[in-house]
């Protein structure tokens, strides 16, 4: 059987295979037939709970409306983005080989996080993403086209790949978002931006 509440454009999926995990090979679900766009895993009642979403919007949405939960990207998103997707809870994004990104600029943002935290972990791409108003980021993996900390924003990196990396606020540089025993090496130019014994000495602008 399988739950769906129209409201909310959720599928709620109790099938499960042989191997007791979702079957979503080729993005549809082999129960309900839907195209999946991601999967939203977090804890309650006392058990693992995992959702399916066709609406990207939505399962963001839950993510942030639990509090803690992780994102599963299960196809590309592109003309489905509309609109901002708004990070106020501590998400985790697995980007699961997948992109998220917008086409042309109408819409400057793919991800915005307002409050709480978003970890990106996996490989993937995002378009862009601005972390703002004191919130938080955790960087794994991912390629970022930008990747933006203003308004009193923080990140870790700690992997990736930045086409556009900047920071806003004045004595604030990219060197301060890197992990300890990290650094930066420029893979277009393959020169070392940032080396882990010299980056207390160096100032990478943005």
């Amino acid at each position: 059987m399988y739950k769906r509440q129209n409201y909310l454009n959720v599928i709620k999926c109790d099938h499960k295979d042989e191997n007791d995990s979702y079957a979503l090979d080729g993005n549809l679900c082999p129960y309900c037939n839907e195209e999946i766009a991601a999967t939203v895993s977090y804890t309650a009642d006392g058990g693992e709970m995992t959702d399916l979403f066709s609406d990207i919007y939505d399962a963001f949405a839950k993510a942030n409306e639990v509090g803690t939960a992780t994102v599963t990207l299960y196809k590309d998103i592109t003309d489905d983005i509309t609109d901002t997707i708004a990070v106020t809870g501590n998400v985790t994004l697995e980007l699961n080989g997948k992109r998220l990104s917008q086409p042309g600029t109408d819409v400057w943002y793919s991800i915005e996080v307002t409050s709480g935290k978003l970890t990106v972990n996996g490989s993937g791409l995002i378009k862009r993403v601005a972390v703002r108003n004191g919130s938080n980021a955790e960087i794994n993996g991912g390629t970022f086209s930008d990747f933006i900390i203003k308004d009193g924003g923080n990140a870790v990196i700690k992997g990736g790949q930045f086409y556009s990396l900047q920071v806003s606020g004045e004595g604030r540089n990219v060197g301060q978002l890197l992990a300890d025993g990290y650094a930066y090496w420029n893979f277009i130019d393959s020169g070392i931006w940032s080396t882990i014994a010299e980056r207390e000495k160096q100032d990478i602008t943005n």
